[in-house]
């Protein structure tokens, strides 16, 4: 059996772009993500090893999946 690690993201809106300490946003306004325990270990050895001045695993996992929509968006 799998271990998953959850974490919280933000839901999807394309008109509005969630900014960190946003007080808007309520908890109905967040959705639950679970990951494989793996894929967040190696989101963090990356976050670490490149420096990339994300402050948290979920910070870089939001800005990884708004590049990905925007990607999509594009095709």
């Amino acid at each position: 059996m799998i271990e998953r690690l959850v974490l919280t993201m933000p839901k999807y809106d394309p008109e509005h772009v969630c900014v960190n300490g946003d007080t808007r946003m309520t908890d109905s306004d967040w959705v639950t993500v679970k990951l494989p325990k793996e894929l967040a270990a190696e989101i963090d050895r990356v976050r670490k090893r490149q420096n990339l001045g994300y402050t948290s695993r979920a910070e870089l996992v939001k800005e990884a999946v708004r590049s990905y929509l925007v990607e999509l968006k594009k095709n």
